[in-house]
């Protein structure tokens, strides 16, 4: 894996705790729905948090790199289609409807076929409403 970064990430870390403390807080508050949206927010900062601290370049381009590396752990680079469709990027859709075969799920040894599925469907929906 060329290109990496050697430097860990801890400032992703104490986002992503603080980010599901004030989850909490929220919940008890009867807001679950916020809580939600920063579970959200906080797992994909984690992945990009792991991304950026793998691999060079701007997040987006970090997380596609790490989609993209076949030596990188399956649950990372499932974990990264997942974020790349959270946040809609666009530069990704080339990476990720050549990677989508719309087969069955294995788990085990492939690509998610349908996180897939929704990560392309949500960066589809962003190039329309703009």
């Amino acid at each position: 894996m060329s290109g990496k970064a050697t430097e860990t990430a801890p400032r992703g870390i104490w986002i992503q705790r603080s980010l599901v403390i004030l989850g909490a807080i929220l919940v008890s508050l009867g807001l679950g729905a916020g809580f939600l949206l920063l579970t959200i927010s906080a797992g994909v900062e984690s992945t990009t948090a792991y991304a950026v601290a793998h691999y060079c370049g701007d997040p987006a381009r970090a997380l596609m790199q790490l989609v993209g590396d076949e030596d990188a752990p399956l649950r990372e680079r499932n974990r990264a289609i997942w974020a790349l469709g959270r946040i809609r990027e666009t530069r990704a859709r080339p990476l990720l409807a050549g990677l989508y075969t719309s087969s069955e799920c294995d788990h085990d040894s492939a690509l998610c076929q349908h996180e897939l599925e929704k990560a392309l469907r949500r960066i589809e929906d962003r190039g329309r409403n703009q």
